[in-house]
């Protein structure tokens, strides 16, 4: 076992909370949930390294997690299943609002009372990398050769690497397609997505000339997001960059991204085949849109609920394929007395094992590269989306945002200089230029 290690500084990035009280579950073992699973773990491969004295000592691993409740039952089934493994950990679970995971994790290390380990998104914990609060996980692999980085889709394993370090292990990977509504494209007489592909001519220009045949007064081609996930498709498909790749430069003043995002409201505004800001409520649910973002957790849900027939195909293109990839990895704090075993549950939860048991539960998918063709055959290829091979296949251009110690107040920024954009009163020229001008200072102390 690692040495007792003293709570290290916080990041000055990262705000700082008092401490609270905090609610903590503690999930001892608990039966596996149906025969699939108990398949599942049947012919999976454990990874884990040989037992040392470190793990085999009782000890209560202190886990953060999101607070999502349809996720909370799959993790107790991974914990127990866990413990067969390492009867002697307890686990300590405490779900967080994503909204407070960044403030209340640094409360918690500003207290010295840091968790073992956590479940991120990278943009939330990258400020504790930068702070020298994560472990960087390549020491742990030089002595570790039960797993391989090159198992994972390389965007993954990008968006937890922080100045060379690695600071979370992979366990899903979402890069997302779009869906189209097969019954409103035949009902305006408009030719569907793979005719366009198989000519390929599935662009930006296709995606134009379909808004001119759907839109009406009641039905429109999509709805543009503004947050994170949805315009940085377009400067990736437009060749254009959002960050310098040391990212220390903001790019959104290039050609290649501020015509990527004038595109996108000229959707709404010029062209018109985009709903209207105005317009409340997504459209997508009640048949009004020939196409949303298809993010794959949603697949269960659209099942269930969607009245029309659907399916998904990559996002369109236009210089190049590009898709904004979003990662869930397991980061371990340096602080931690158990990061030993700590080590261990990262790398079960980004096994095969784990992945499988949060496809067939959540309908995650999965970071490890070899699970595509189990991916598509647990989905149930006799439901929609007919094409869910495409939410795998998407991961091979799939790019992960930039992130950095100073991403929120770059997300703020870029937001507030984009929403006049999105409203038909600016240029996106200009609002780039704004951009780069604010962003770039925070970047500055990034510089080697």
């Amino acid at each position: 076992m690692p040495a007792e290690q003293p709570a290290l500084p916080v990041c000055p990035a990262s705000r700082t909370l008092a401490p609270t009280r905090r609610t903590l579950v503690t999930w001892l073992a608990a039966g596996l949930a149906g025969p699939a699973a108990a398949a599942c773990r049947s012919t999976a491969a454990p990874a884990t390294s040989t037992p040392t004295p470190a793990l085999q000592r009782p000890t209560t691993l202190h886990l953060v997690m999101h607070n999502d409740a349809t996720e909370i039952p799959t993790f107790e089934g991974l914990t127990a299943r866990f413990r067969e493994r390492f009867p002697q950990v307890t686990f300590q679970i405490e779900p967080m609002p994503w909204d407070d995971y960044h403030t209340k994790l640094a409360a918690m290390v500003a207290g010295g009372t840091p968790p073992d380990c956590c479940y991120q998104a990278s943009r939330r914990v990258i400020s504790f990398a930068h702070a020298g609060q994560l472990v960087d996980l390549h020491t742990l692999l030089r002595r570790d050769r039960s797993v391989r980085l090159e198992d994972f889709w390389p965007g993954t394993v990008e968006e937890n690497t922080w100045r060379g370090m690695l600071f979370g292990w992979p366990s899903d990977a979402v890069g997302v397609p779009v869906a189209f509504n097969q019954d409103l494209l035949v009902r305006h007489g408009a030719r569907l997505p793979p005719q366009y592909r198989a000519e390929q001519r599935w662009t930006w220009d296709a995606l134009v000339e379909i808004g001119r045949q759907v839109t009406t007064a009641e039905t429109w081609a999509l709805t543009i997001g503004t947050w994170d996930g949805d315009w940085p498709n377009y400067i990736y498909q437009n060749g254009g960059e959002i960050l310098s790749k040391d990212r220390t430069e903001c790019l959104l003043d290039r050609p290649e991204a501020y015509e990527a995002i004038q595109f996108t409201a000229d959707l709404i505004h010029s062209l018109k085949i985009a709903t209207p800001l105005s317009l409340q409520g997504n459209q997508w649910p009640l048949g009004r849109l020939a196409f949303s973002l298809a993010h794959p957790n949603n697949v269960q849900a659209w099942r269930r609920e969607l009245s029309f027939t659907w399916d998904i195909v990559p996002l369109w293109t236009r210089k190049t394929a590009g898709t904004t990839l979003f990662t869930g990895a397991i980061s371990l704090f340096a602080a931690s007395k158990a990061v030993d075993l700590a080590w261990e549950w990262a790398k079960f939860f980004g096994s095969r094992e784990a992945e499988i048991e949060r496809i067939l539960k959540n309908g995650r998918t999965p970071a490890l590269k070899a699970l595509q063709e189990e991916y598509v055959r647990i989905l149930d290829p006799g439901k929609p989306p007919a094409q869910a091979r495409f939410y795998i296949e998407v991961l091979e251009h799939a790019r992960p945002l930039p992130i950095t110690p100073r991403w929120p107040e770059m997300r703020q920024i870029i937001g507030e200089e984009l929403a006049p954009v999105y409203r038909g009163e600016r240029p996106a020229k200009d609002a780039g230029a704004a951009i780069v001008r604010q962003v770039n200072p925070l970047l500055a102390e990034f510089k080697r």
